[in-house]
């Protein structure tokens, strides 16, 4: 046999051992990785763990109370909103923008999640990511019940928002006379006023409504 020919049987008989070889470490590596056994580096081999342990509190695969809470109100879901509120979420619990859960719900422009949050002890006083108050977020949806509700519950008439205006004030911009009538009825002071120092009258003459002017001067907002 020459010597060509033996090399080239030897190197043939060394690719096939090769082959063989690579194929046998891919097919323990399958195997592995269906046992689900892996190498930390130590030596020590270890389960990959496919499953949560069978001892594993079922709350770990739920979300949190607050998070769940705006996911409720998302869903505009009553019920559920009143199962987590009385199973002890957090009410005053702030979304990822920063938004609390009450201005979530006047958001929604849904009163009775509204009313659900209060009842359970929410801060109707809370302000949102742009320092707006909720009574301010209510004025602004054009909701009285919503309004109706805060003030009922203690939230604060004269508050301000971020940009100096008084509840009160911000009414009157609406043109909602039914509100006006609810702020001042709450004691609202009828002669505070904005950032520019502009007062309730003022802004109400610029506004032109009559209704808003007899409320405010039935309550002696005129001097």
């Amino acid at each position: 046999m020459s010597e060509l020919l033996t090399r080239r049987m030897i190197s043939s008989r060394s690719l096939k051992v090769v082959a063989g070889g690579v194929s046998l470490i891919a097919l323990a590596l399958l195997v592995m990785l269906a046992v689900g056994v892996f190498s930390d580096g130590l030596g020590t081999n270890r389960a990959v763990a496919t499953s949560p342990p069978p001892n594993a509190p079922a709350a770990l695969a739920l979300p949190s109370g607050g998070q769940a809470l705006h996911a409720a109100i998302a869903k505009d879901d009553s019920e559920l909103m009143r199962i987590l509120v009385e199973g002890g979420a957090d009410v005053d619990a702030r979304n990822e923008f920063g938004e609390p859960a009450l201005h979530a719900a006047i958001a929604k422009d849904d009163s009775e999640l509204m009313r659900i949050l209060v009842e359970g002890g929410a801060d109707v006083n809370a302000r949102n990511m742009f320092e707006d108050p909720a009574l301010h977020a209510a004025i602004a949806g054009d909701d009285l019940d919503m309004v109706i509700i805060l003030v009922e519950a203690g939230a604060n008439v004269d508050v301000k928002n971020g940009f100096g205006d008084p509840a009160l004030h911000r009414a009157i911009l609406k043109g909602d006379s039914e509100m006006v009538s609810l702020l001042v009825d709450a004691g609202a002071n009828i002669n505070g006023t904005n950032a520019f120092g502009d007062s309730a009258l003022s802004l109400g003459v610029d506004a032109g409504n009559k209704d808003i002017l007899q409320i405010l001067a039935d309550a002696g907002g005129i001097q």
